[in-house]
């Protein structure tokens, strides 16, 4: 991307260029408060301990059946 004699080049996406009335450089559907309109929070939990948690009541493994299909 390129821009000669020009501010911005418009591809700010962390500022929010809207302006007041006609002036301004496109929407104000850029900046940081963006993330919160238009992103959704989700949390990942990666249990490294290689042992069974409180809340994991099974201990007894589940032998594996290929021939297992849900019936119709």
């Amino acid at each position: 991307m390129m821009s000669v004699n020009n501010s911005t080049s418009g591809a700010e996406a962390h500022l929010p260029f809207g302006g007041n009335g006609k002036s301004g450089n496109g929407s104000r559907q850029s900046g940081v408060w963006v993330l919160d309109q238009f992103t959704r929070w989700q949390s990942l939990n990666w249990d490294w301990s290689g042992k069974l948690q409180k809340a994991q009541m099974d201990t007894v493994e589940v032998a594996h059946n290929p021939n297992f299909r849900i019936a119709e």
